[in-house]
């Protein structure tokens, strides 16, 4: 197994680490518990149903890694899937990149995805040196932009109707981070 980041929270064990396929059923496993709020802000999640569509995923996400298009890590909590948290839309020339996570309802309120963002942020500063990275959150998805807000992002907009979902145009709130080394 790759780690790219190995920390504590608490008294918990959280590592972030490249997706394996050994992971496929316990992400399924996350998703199917908390389908209803995970649809509720990831229309993604409607699509995997089977152990089959997380493996796809997880192939999916590998070859991004290898194409330099994104970077999708599983959140470990005790050596057990918690979730997700990507780098993706990277932008190579501009220097750039946006960020996305999702964690199971039960790794929540715990400070377990703040402290994997501060992470990805290093990760992405340092050894992909990018310049901006850019965090999209609904706007009545508090939970989210608490995250970023508690990560040090600035709020940059809030873009009107930015998003479609099924019961209408949605507003996302936009969230941002410079390296301070460049």
């Amino acid at each position: 197994m790759f780690i790219c980041s190995d920390f504590k929270v608490q008294d918990l064990h959280v590592q972030l680490v490249m997706p394996e396929l050994k992971f496929a059923s316990g992400l399924l496993q996350i998703i199917n518990e908390d389908r209803a709020a995970l649809e509720r802000w990831l229309p993604w999640s409607k699509n995997m149903k089977k152990t089959s569509d997380e493996r796809e995923f997880i192939k999916s996400a590998r070859q991004n890694i290898v194409d330099y298009e994104g970077l999708v890590l599983v959140i470990l909590v005790d050596n057990q899937p918690a979730g997700t948290i990507d780098l993706h839309n990277i932008n190579s020339a501009d220097k750039y990149a946006e960020i996305g996570y999702w964690p199971g309802s039960k790794f929540q309120g715990q400070g377990i995805v703040t402290k994997s963002l501060q992470h990805l942020v290093d990760i992405a500063f340092k050894e992909f040196k990018l310049h901006k990275l850019m965090l999209f959150a609904e706007h009545t998805n508090y939970k989210s932009r608490a995250v970023a807000e508690r990560a040090h992002f600035s709020h940059e907009a809030l873009l009107k109707d930015q998003v479609k979902r099924e019961d209408g145009f949605k507003d996302m709130d936009m969230y941002s981070m410079i390296n301070p080394a460049n």
